[in-house]
C-alpha cells in the first residue's frame, strides 16, 4: 500500500469514527510521536562521523472498532525514518487486525498482527521510545507480521500464551513465500509482580520460496529467549531477558547469544529513571548474523533521566553507549539528547 492510499484509508476511518454518533462508544482513534533532538557520534574503522539535530523515530495513527461482542477490527498506520528511502520517510501498515474474543482461555487474531515478544517486553521495560528491544535491535524479530494466532489467559491470569504463524519477513514487506514462521510466547505470573516468560521463533524469515526445495542455500533462524521480570505497579520494575538465535545455512551454524537486563523506577509522581544494559556475540561458522558482522562482543549501554510532563507526555534525557558496534572490535557509537513520547 503506498502512502496516498495508506493516508486516505486512514482519514476515512477517522472521519467515520467522528462523523458517525451511533459508533462514537465503539470506535477509539489514537495517537503516539516518538521524537528527540541529539547528538550522534559514530566511530567506523577510522572514520568518525557526527550528526546532531531532531529525529523523528516514529509516529503511529490507530483506529480500533469493536464490531460486536465477539469481533474487533484495529488499523494501525506506523511511519519511520529509512535511509534508504528517497523522501527518507516510510509509511506502512503496522496493524490490519481482526480480533475474536471467545473467552478468557482462547482468542484469535488475523491480517497483520502483533507478534509475540516485542510488544510485550516493550511494555515492560516502559521505554520504547528511547531504545528497542534486543531482538527489534538486532533484527531477529518485527514486532507486526502477516499471519493468523491465537492467545489467551488460563487460570485466572496464572499462564498466558500467544502461538502465532506468521510470513515471516515483518510488516515492512507482507508477501506470501514457500513457508510459514511459527512465533510463540508463553508466560507465567505465579506471584503478583513477578512475570517469566519463553519465545520460541522458527523459520527462514520469509526467504523460501516454492521454487527453492530443497533448501540449499536457504537460512534457517531458530529464536529462544527466556526473560524474568519483577515489579510493583507503576513503582519500579526490573528484569532479564537471555537470547540465543541460531542461524543455520547448508548444515553450518552462526550463533548469536544475548543478555539484556533493565531497570526502572519512578522516584516521585513526576521523576523517574531508567537504565539498561545489553551484550551480544556471535560463535560458530563463519558468517553474519543479521546486524552482528564481527566476533567481538557489542556492549551497550542506556541512561536516561525521565520527567513525566503531563498524563500523555514523556520526556527523557538520555545517554547510549554502543562499543564494538556490530561486533565490530574499536567501533562504536554515542547518542546523547531528550527524548519525547506524546500521544492522544
Amino acid at each position: 500500500m503506498n502512502i496516498k492510499t495508506t493516508c486516505r484509508a486512514a482519514a476515512l476511518l477517522i472521519a467515520t469514527a467522528i462523523a458517525t454518533p451511533a459508533f462514537a462508544g465503539d470506535t477509539q482513534v489514537s495517537g503516539k510521536i516518538y521524537f528527540d533532538y541529539s547528538s550522534a557520534s559514530k566511530t567506523v574503522g577510522n572514520v568518525k562521523t557526527t550528526n546532531i539535530g531532531g529525529n523523528l523515530t516514529r509516529t503511529y495513527l490507530q483506529v480500533k472498532h469493536k464490531l460486536d461482542d465477539t469481533w474487533t477490527a484495529t488499523f494501525k498506520v506506523d511511519s519511520a525514518y529509512e535511509v534508504n528511502n528517497k523522501k527518507k520517510t516510510g509509511v506502512y501498515v503496522k496493524t490490519a487486525q481482526l480480533s475474536g474474543s471467545f473467552m478468557p482461555e482462547l482468542n484469535v487474531k488475523f491480517g497483520v498482527i502483533g507478534t509475540p515478544w516485542i510488544g510485550h517486553q516493550e511494555h515492560l521495560e516502559g521505554h520504547r521510545y528511547i531504545t528497542k528491544t534486543f531482538v527489534d535491535t538486532q533484527g531477529l524479530d518485527s514486532s507486526a507480521d502477516a499471519g493468523i494466532g491465537i492467545y489467551g489467559k488460563v487460570a485466572d491470569g496464572l499462564f498466558n500464551y500467544t502461538i502465532t504463524e506468521v510470513n515471516g519477513k515483518g510488516y515492512g514487506d507482507i508477501k506470501r513465500g514457500g513457508s510459514q514462521d511459527l512465533n510463540a510466547r508463553i508466560g507465567f505470573a505465579p506471584v503478583e509482580g513477578l512475570t517469566i516468560d519463553f519465545g520460541f521463533r522458527d523459520g527462514y524469515m520469509g526467504a523460501k520460496t516454492t521454487t527453492q526445495t530443497p533448501t540449499t542455500g536457504l537460512t534457517k533462524y531458530t529464536l529462544t529467549q527466556a526473560m524474568v521480570t519483577y515489579g510493583m505497579g507503576h513503582d519500579f520494575r526490573v528484569g532479564a531477558d537471555y537470547i540465543v538465535d541460531n542461524a543455520k545455512t547448508n548444515g553450518a551454524s552462526t550463533k548469536l547469544k544475548g543478555l539484556s537486563v533493565f531497570g526502572w523506577a519512578n522516584l516521585t509522581d513526576q521523576f523517574g529513571a531508567f537504565v539498561k544494559y545489553e551484550t551480544a556475540k556471535l560463535s560458530g561458522a563463519a558468517g553474519t548474523l543479521k546486524k552482528m558482522t564481527g566476533r567481538a562482543t557489542e556492549k551497550t549501554t542506556v541512561v536516561s533521566l525521565d520527567y513525566k510532563a503531563s498524563k500523555k507526555v514523556l520526556l527523557s534525557l538520555a545517554y547510549t553507549d554502543i562499543k564494538d558496534l556490530h561486533g565490530v572490535s574499536g567501533d562504536k557509537e554515542r547518542i546523547a539528547g531528550v527524548y519525547s513520547q506524546f500521544k492522544f
